[in-house]
């Protein structure tokens, strides 16, 4: 279990120091500011869930939606 842990810690290490494709950061705020506009005409911002996802999340005979991480309520395109 400690060397799952290990290894669990480092893969999360390097997502997180990972750096997004500039045209991908582009296309996630264009789409949020859309979103925005739709439902919110006089303000700029609106709150959203950032979900991770998998490609086999939804199988026929298993499902393994929500468990990885997902934060609630973020707001605004700053970008970190």
């Amino acid at each position: 279990m400690k060397n799952l842990s290990d290894r669990g810690l480092k893969v999360r290490e390097t997502i997180i120091k990972a750096e997004f494709p500039e045209d991908l950061k582009k296309a996630i705020l264009a789409s949020y500011r859309d979103l925005c506009g739709a439902y919110h005409k006089d303000r700029s911002d609106v709150d959203v869930a950032v979900r991770s996802s998998a490609t086999a999340e939804d199988l026929p005979d298993a499902s393994f939606a929500g468990q990885q991480e997902t934060y609630l309520n973020i707001r605004g395109d700053v970008q970190y």
